[in-house]
């Protein structure tokens, strides 16, 4: 009985993969965090997008996406602690990802730390952050906007706004 059970185990081994691919592939109902997460951002819905991100970072304590989507749902729903946390995480997890680091940038705007926000910006320039809307017309940027050194971060790196 026992090497029968193996060998049915084998043959429909790609049938369970992609079954386990299908679960993982769409919504919380089926187990992905982290998509729901997004899904919810997308629609404006950031409660539930706090929720998913939540379990997306207890899913994956390791994920750096999930950390910036969770400060990014924070950022949304006004817990500027809180997003501050969980920026920190995802880019110590990702210290490299632009995103993670223009996020940090728009949070210490957000909370009147114009120097670490300009020294994030930097730092996701430096790492290919190249949205030049966002740095034109984000309002979470509107602190450091109007700082000499905003300007000279940005031509820095030769991206040019006006």
């Amino acid at each position: 009985m026992q090497k029968k059970n193996r060998r049915f185990f084998r043959r429909s081994s790609p049938v369970l993969l992609a079954a386990c691919y299908a679960l993982f592939s769409f919504g919380s109902a089926f187990g992905n965090p982290l998509q729901s997460c997004l899904l919810y951002a997308n629609q404006g819905d950031f409660q539930n997008a706090v929720r998913e991100c939540e379990r997306a970072v207890r899913f994956n304590p390791y994920s750096a996406q999930a950390y910036t989507n969770l400060g990014v749902a924070y950022i949304q729903v006004g817990k500027n602690n809180k997003a501050l946390d969980a920026l920190r995480r995802g880019a110590h997890l990702a210290p490299y990802d632009p995103m993670t680091q223009y996020n940090l940038a728009v949070i210490y705007s957000l909370m009147n730390q114009t120097d670490r926000s300009l020294e994030a910006l930097d730092h996701a320039l430096r790492n290919g952050f190249n949205n030049a809307d966002a740095l034109r017309f984000d309002r979470d940027l509107d602190n450091v906007r109007g700082e000499p050194e905003f300007r000279m971060v940005l031509e820095r790196y030769k991206f040019f706004i006006q």
